[in-house]
């Protein structure tokens, strides 16, 4: 998966041959009189054809047939629908989900309803924390696709990560992670200040939560390959969450306000939130221009700017 790629020899043809050929990317096949291991892409020395078959897929059979100075490619047996599975799936999971809107919700809603006017005086005395549905049902559909795309999801190009370029779903989720922590990490500490609890605690709380998620990042990537320092993998996906919940928990905790701000005309209004929070995004911005400097600025040995 490159650009502009070389040419690799898959076999040597003498008269006919058989071959088994991976149909997860569209290719490029070129047929030379000449026996190369590596073949530039601009090198068309003894080149006899050049197909680009757009009607590969799984368990299909293929005739390449030269005549000379040309090569027709013919569809012997017609590839299976590698999509159906996953609509199949797909149409399961809408369909569930459309019986549970119809008939589940307004059981359960009319369930809830008779109890709470059942328990009215107790229910008035142990409130429960309110959450954010929303949130959970994304965090819960992230961590679905997750486990769905560690398992292979499917052999599914489009599913999987992106060997360098490109984005695809599976590239997304760690950010999703990283946004759904970002949301939920204020809305946690104007919690706590609410109640009165002192900044201090809640740093060490922080702090205990960052180095727990660290050490289970390192426990996980040695789980395969043992422990061994020389190819341990310092910064894995767990460590990264719990460096960077430290630093905007940190953040959060010092630089949120106890009280809430009072704006007074219209426009400030509207500009509320950001003015809270305005030293904390002067000081992730500063930490994004210095990231930005060093990414595409810093002169790295044989890493052209």
């Amino acid at each position: 998966d490159c650009k502009r790629c070389p040419f690799s020899q898959v076999a040597d043809i003498i008269n006919s041959r058989l071959l088994t050929v991976n149909t997860k990317y569209d290719v490029v096949w070129r047929l030379y009189d000449r026996s190369d291991n590596i073949i530039a892409i601009n090198d068309n020395r003894s080149l006899i054809c050049e197909i680009t078959p757009k009607d590969l897929g799984e368990f299909g059979v293929y005739d390449l047939i030269n005549y000379g100075s040309e090569c027709q490619w013919i569809m012997a047996k017609k590839p299976v629908n590698t999509l159906l599975p996953l609509i199949f799936i797909l149409g399961c999971i809408l369909l569930l989900s459309t019986i549970y809107t119809m008939f589940g919700a307004p059981c359960k809603s009319y369930c809830m309803k008779i109890k709470s006017d059942k328990d009215e005086e107790n229910n008035q005395q142990n409130i429960k924390r309110s959450r954010v549905r929303a949130l959970d049902t994304f965090r819960g559909l992230c961590l679905t696709a997750m486990v769905f795309i560690n398992d292979g999801a499917g052999h599914y190009w489009f599913l999987d990560h992106s060997t360098w370029d490109g984005l695809l779903p599976a590239d997304l989720i760690f950010p999703w992670f990283m946004w759904i922590m970002g949301v939920c990490i204020p809305i946690s500490i104007k919690s706590q200040l609410k109640k009165g609890i002192p900044r201090s605690t809640m740093f060490l709380n922080a702090l205990q939560r960052s180095v727990i998620l660290f050490l289970l990042g390192l426990m996980t990537n040695t789980a395969a390959a043992g422990p061994d320092l020389h190819s341990l993998r310092l910064f894995g996906v767990l460590q990264r969450f719990g460096f960077v919940y430290l630093v905007v928990s940190s953040l959060s905790i010092f630089m949120t306000h106890r009280h809430s701000i009072q704006c007074q005309g219209k426009i400030s209004s509207m500009f509320k939130d950001l003015i809270a929070l305005s030293s904390q995004w002067i000081f992730v911005l500063a930490i994004l221009i210095i990231h930005s400097y060093l990414t595409f600025c810093m002169p790295v040995p044989g890493c052209p700017l």
